[in-house]
């Protein structure tokens, strides 16, 4: 296993200082160490550690390779001896989908020469494919970038069924883009990779194209982390599974289908669904509520809720396809803020559509919470007014909990699109239940499902 600061001071002496891109649970550590301002105690006390660690990584061998290189790598050596005493301050952004990310980078580079790095789970490799053959790839303007890339589903490593298809093709679609790549997991020591990762950037500066190192779930080890990382949107008092859990009974009502949103959303709707369930068999036999939990549920899965479990960003547009196709049926989609913004085009197509039986819910906590709560800076977006200025009929905002069914009962009477924004507070339970049938058997429990 490896230390996240290590690593990041590693690439901060190789003049790595700019990073952008989309927060995985995989890096979560190593976000959390971008995130602190540059010079923050905590962070730089375990940087200035893991310096040293570094600087004696570097083997002979990679050592004579960086002198016959540019100047700026012959620098990136210099500053690379002197980090233990001045430690580099660095950019970094979180952007909403990884293909602006990589541009991001791109205009980093042709304003410093200097290369940047990109941040992501391996399913983002999918929103970065366009920029990195068509803008980056030494075919067109042989713009160098490292991406760090989290190997969710990795072979022979269980994970959630969105993961498996990824995880299977990651380094084939690596390969097939010409990108050479080092592979990290838990078993790598930090005196093997820095060789490997000092070769693979000689290749990045070399060549003049993209790179990647890809890290497999559980690569880093534990580290404290500053305090100041996480940070908090203003004072929010709804939690999403208590307004799950009220309007799932009103949407039933209305007999309309539920399309949730990858992350958290999801499940919480999944486990909503199981409890709700529970207490009605409970109910129904009449048993004390002190015995419901030492007796197993008997779940029927809800067939009128599909559980896009990956493909994030966009669930609107698959609820979308479903509502222009069933106009009499009432269409809520349950969006997270991050997964809005990660495709935002995608409200001006709703708007433009104009489907009158579509209501969006947008769960707004400010952070991407299922891959380690960090922050959006959503709190200066007017959801309500963009989406009206989108093409959207009535949008509302919900920030308590009276507000919840008077706003839901106001916007099923509108005409559709709505949208409604709910502040909600970042966290969900640990443990959160996940539909334990396949995929495909959800799916055509959901199509089968009567109007």
């Amino acid at each position: 296993m490896i230390r996240a600061s290590a690593l990041l001071q590693f690439l901060l002496a190789q003049q790595i200082d700019f990073y952008a891109g989309v927060p995985d649970s995989t890096l979560k550590v190593l976000c959390a160490l971008l995130s602190a301002p540059a010079g923050a105690g905590a962070a730089n006390d375990n940087m200035q550690l893991a310096a040293a660690t570094a600087t004696s990584g570097v083997t002979a061998k990679t050592e004579q390779m960086i002198t016959s290189q540019t100047q700026s790598q012959a620098q990136s050596q210099s500053l690379l001896q002197s980090q233990s005493q001045t430690p580099l301050p660095w950019r970094y952004i979180i952007t909403a989908n990884e293909g602006n990310a990589v541009a991001l980078c791109a205009g980093h580079y042709l304003a410093t020469g200097r290369a940047g790095c990109v941040f992501m789970q391996n399913s983002g490799l999918g929103n970065s494919v366009n920029p990195l053959l068509s803008l980056n790839d030494p075919q067109v303007f042989a713009l160098p970038t490292l991406l760090l890339v989290g190997w969710r589903g990795a072979p022979q490593m269980p994970d959630e069924p969105q993961h498996v298809k990824q995880g299977q093709v990651t380094l084939e679609l690596l390969e097939c883009m010409g990108i050479s790549y080092v592979v990290v997991d838990g078993l790598t020591t930090e005196e093997q990779l820095w060789p490997q990762l000092q070769e693979l950037l000689f290749k990045m500066q070399r060549n003049l194209q993209p790179v990647a190192l890809v890290i497999k779930p559980n690569s880093f080890v534990s580290e404290a982390l500053p305090q100041h990382t996480l940070l908090e949107p203003a004072v929010r008092l709804l939690h999403k599974m208590d307004v799950i859990a009220s309007l799932v009974p009103c949407i039933d009502a209305l007999q309309g289908r539920i399309f949730a949103s990858t992350g958290h959303i999801a499940r919480e709707l999944y486990q909503v669904r199981c409890q709700q369930q529970l207490q009605q068999q409970h109910e129904q036999a009449q048993v004390k509520p002190e015995a419901q939990a030492h007796e197993p549920a008997n779940v029927v899965h809800h067939e009128h809720d599909f559980y896009c479990v990956g493909s994030m960003g966009h669930v609107s547009s698959l609820a979308l396809g479903y509502a222009l196709e069933k106009p009499q049926q009432p269409v809520f989609v349950f969006d997270g803020d991050g997964s809005l913004l990660m495709h935002l085009g995608a409200l001006y197509v709703i708007g433009a559509a104009a489907p009158q039986n579509f209501y969006h819910l947008v769960f707004d906590n400010a952070a991407h919470d299922s891959v380690g709560g960090q922050h959006i800076a959503s709190e200066r977006i007017n959801y309500e007014q963009l989406a009206l200025s989108l093409g959207y009929r009535q949008a509302f905002t919900v920030t308590s909990e009276e507000q919840l069914e008077p706003t839901f009962q106001r916007m099923v009477s509108s005409t559709g699109p709505c949208l409604m924004c709910i502040k909600v507070r970042k966290g969900a339970p640990r443990d959160l239940m996940r539909p334990d049938l396949p995929m495909t058997t959800l799916k055509q429990l959901f199509m089968a499902a009567p109007d």
